[in-house]
C-alpha cells in the first residue's frame, strides 16, 4: 500500500521536495518541485531520475518489493501511471523497459495495454448503446491504479465517459481489470464493467479508487 513516510522539507529558496520511503526502507522515492524530477534510490544510490510533471499520488510498493507503481495526476483529466522496476529503476512499459533521463511519459501513449478491445463484450453486456456512442468533448478516459493483488499484479481502473451515456442516463463506465507487470512489460485481463451514476446516485467504487480520484 502507501508508502509509510512522507517527508517534506525545503530548501534554502523554500522549493518543496517530498521523500517517500518503502516499507522495508531499502527505497525511497523523492520528488523536487525545483526541477520537475523524481528520483529513486536504493538507500542512498541513485538507481533513476525522471521528469515528472505536476504531483505524485497513491504511491504503491509491491509486497516483495520488486517495483514501484503510482498515479501522477497532471491537471483536470491528466493521469499518468509509473510502474518502475526497483531492480535498476526502468520504467516498465507496455512492450518493454525504458530508462532514459530523457524518457517523457506524457507524450508516451503506448505505455500501457488497452483495456476497451477485450473488455468490449462486457462493456456491451452493460450498456448497448456502446458502439455508437462517442466522446465529442475529449479526455473522457482516465486510467488509474489503486494497489497490487499480488506482487507481479496491479489493480486497475478506468473510467469511461461517453456523450449519450453521460447526457441521457447521468452514468459514466467504470471498467477494473488486473495488470500483469513484468520485467518484459505489461499485460491486462478485464475483471467487470458497470455503471457508475452523478449527482447523488449510489456509486459502488472501491474506497481506494475514490480516495485517488478525490471523488
Amino acid at each position: 500500500m502507501l508508502g509509510l513516510a512522507r517527508l517534506v522539507c525545503a530548501d534554502e529558496n523554500d522549493v518543496e521536495t517530498w521523500k517517500w520511503e518503502s516499507p522495508r526502507h531499502d527505497y525511497s522515492i523523492v520528488v523536487s518541485a525545483a526541477s520537475d524530477s523524481l528520483t529513486l534510490f536504493h538507500k542512498t544510490k541513485e538507481l533513476a531520475r525522471y521528469t515528472l510533471e505536476s504531483s505524485l499520488d497513491s504511491i504503491y510498493w509491491s509486497p516483495k518489493e520488486t517495483y514501484v507503481a503510482f498515479n501522477n495526476h497532471y491537471g483536470h483529466r491528466g493521469w499518468a501511471i509509473w510502474i518502475l522496476s526497483l531492480k535498476d529503476g526502468s520504467v516498465i512499459r507496455l512492450n518493454g523497459k525504458e530508462r532514459s533521463a530523457k524518457y517523457d511519459k506524457y507524450t508516451d501513449h503506448g505505455d500501457l495495454p488497452d483495456v476497451l478491445a477485450p473488455a468490449k463484450p462486457q462493456i456491451i453486456a452493460v450498456y448497448p448503446g456502446y458502439p455508437k456512442d462517442t466522446d465529442r468533448r475529449g479526455e473522457g478516459h482516465i486510467t488509474i491504479i489503486y494497489g497490487w493483488k499480488d506482487n507481479h499484479t496491479l489493480k486497475r481502473y478506468d473510467e469511461v465517459v461517453l456523450d449519450n451515456l453521460y447526457e441521457k442516463e447521468q452514468s459514466r463506465l467504470s471498467i477494473y481489470s488486473l495488470m500483469r507487470v513484468q520485467e518484459s512489460g505489461l499485460s491486462v485481463v478485464p475483471v467487470s464493467v458497470e455503471k457508475t451514476g452523478y449527482s447523488g446516485k449510489p456509486d459502488s467504487l472501491p474506497a481506494e479508487v475514490v480516495k485517488v480520484l478525490g471523488y
